[in-house]
């Protein structure tokens, strides 16, 4: 049995602190002072991480909170109300926000199997009928020393009966800087892929009122909904809107050519929205459409600037290379500026395109990731590999916006802890742990890069200016699976 490695490691600017020990969940409390970091969820000054681990104790999944006094806090399904089935999958997704209006940041987790029991045939014909999926995001309620399992919420599928990915995808908008927290959900599954996306807002009592459902037949959103164009796939939020990505679209009847819709809200509610939709056949969008680029798979935004991964796209005879497309936000007007198309073959960016790398596999944006306070982009290509005798070891790339400096890093780069290994970049992605909201020359985000299929996964953490990395794995490694399959 392999033990779990302590971990200690100090980022100077963000402040976090990543430890082995284990501890239990916080009591409850009745609210939180405010803080100047975004992550930090016992509001110490400091950033704090969390982990999901869905394929972990066979199936029901788990969540770990890191917190930066080197707590850890792991929370299973079985932990909650009802019973989680034969593979819940709890922890598909996970994002923080005050959605309960305590002044402390809660958790909502996505159990997009939950309850679901797999039918079994018996010899005399009965057998077990199972039982389907109740998919589920549970809120659990943040508290002044941080997440506890106590009464938390319960977010049902509005459309429960047929699956429909409910929680594999979680996003937080919050319209305005004074208004409460609504949880973005999405659907991609749901009406035979045609997909949705579901707006809580949360009352008083911190429980959910009526979702507001929209999908690309929703009036006042562009384009039509199709079978199998997955929208709700991918989210990621930017002011008062919505970017949702539908990697499975068909454009001009070019399948799963994919397309990114950016919903914005028309009032605090929300309750209506208009929805702009690009593909890569939108004026001033590179490339072209064509089958299986699968424009939209990823998504992120920040700063005004927007990334939309393509990680199949071909690029001369490199096939399902990668790009991603980058836009401005036109705040006022609720649309996108097309900017430029970024791969390994623009000039600048380190490395060179080959064969499915899937570059843009995995997007997003943060402040100070190579120098104070400068925007920049982070992409994962998770079928980039530096030795041809080890496939598929994945690789991470991070470039400063406008100009695309940058640097390239995998695990044979040096200061990366680990080794290559074959398969370890697959589901590979990467986020941003918010930094200090200090002035904006000076704020350093951190750079999160998971690598699910690594040892049964793990994570790596660090400012990439800092020129260092930590890895950590699963507080219970022996029981775990894919531990970093999503992080927030």
């Amino acid at each position: 049995m392999r033990s779990h490695r302590a971990l200690t490691v100090a980022l100077v600017s963000t402040g976090l602190l990543l430890s082995g020990v284990a501890a239990g969940p916080p009591a409850h409390a009745a609210g939180c002072r405010p803080s100047a970091v975004p992550d930090d969820i016992d509001r110490d000054g400091r950033s704090d991480l969390v982990v999901g681990d869905p394929y972990a104790d066979r199936n029901e999944g788990r969540v770990e909170v890191v917190y930066n006094d080197g707590r850890r806090a792991m929370i299973r399904r079985s932990q909650l109300p009802g019973d989680p089935g034969d593979a819940s999958f709890f922890g598909s997704a996970v994002a923080l926000g005050d959605f309960t209006g305590d002044g402390c940041l809660d958790l909502a987790v996505g159990s997009p199997s939950d309850g679901y029991v797999e039918p079994e045939d018996a010899d005399d014909g009965g057998g077990d009928p199972g039982r389907p999926a109740e998919p589920k995001v549970f809120v659990l309620r943040g508290t002044s020393t941080g997440i506890t399992t106590s009464d938390p919420v319960v977010v049902l599928d509005p459309e429960m009966g047929e699956y429909s990915g409910f929680g594999n995808d979680l996003a937080v908008l919050q319209p305005y800087p004074d208004s409460r927290a609504q949880l973005v959900v999405g659907m991609p599954s749901r009406d035979g892929g045609r997909g949705g996306v579901a707006f809580f807002a949360f009352d008083d009592d911190g429980q959910p009122g009526e979702p507001v459902l929209v999908d690309r037949d929703t009036p006042g959103v562009d384009g039509s909904a199709t079978p199998d164009s997955m929208f709700g796939a991918s989210l990621a939020t930017i002011g008062h809107s919505v970017l949702v990505g539908a990697d499975g679209t068909a454009v001009s009847g070019r399948r799963r050519a994919g397309s990114v819709t950016m919903l914005t809200n028309t009032d605090a509610a929300p309750q209506t929205f208009k929805g702009v939709s690009y593909s890569q056949d939108s004026a001033g969008v590179s490339g072209g459409a064509e089958t299986n680029d699968r424009f939209g798979y990823s998504v992120a935004a920040h700063g005004g600037w927007v990334a939309v991964g393509v990680p199949e796209e071909n690029l001369g005879e490199d096939v399902d290379a990668g790009a991603v497309q980058l836009f401005r936000r036109n705040a006022g007007a609720g649309t996108l500026t097309p900017v430029q198309m970024v791969s390994q073959e623009t000039a600048g960016v380190p490395g060179g395109s080959e064969d499915y790398d899937r570059f843009g596999s995995s997007v997003t944006v943060g402040r100070g990731l190579q120098r104070a306070g400068v925007l920049a982009l982070a992409v994962a290509a998770e079928n980039e590999e530096d030795d041809p005798d080890v496939p598929d070891t994945g690789a991470w790339t991070v470039l400063d916006l406008p100009t695309l400096r940058g640097s390239r890093y995998s695990l044979s780069s040096p200061g990366v802890p680990g080794a290559d290994a074959r398969g370890a970049g697959a589901f590979m992605h990467v986020a941003v742990l918010g930094g200090p909201q200090a002035a904006t020359a000076e704020r350093r985000d951190a750079l999160v890069v998971a690598l699910p299929s690594r040892s049964r996964g793990r994570v790596l953490v660090s400012p990439p200016w800092l020129g260092s990395w930590e890895s950590f794995q699963s507080g219970d490694y022996p029981t775990s699976a894919e531990f970093g399959a999503a992080v927030s």
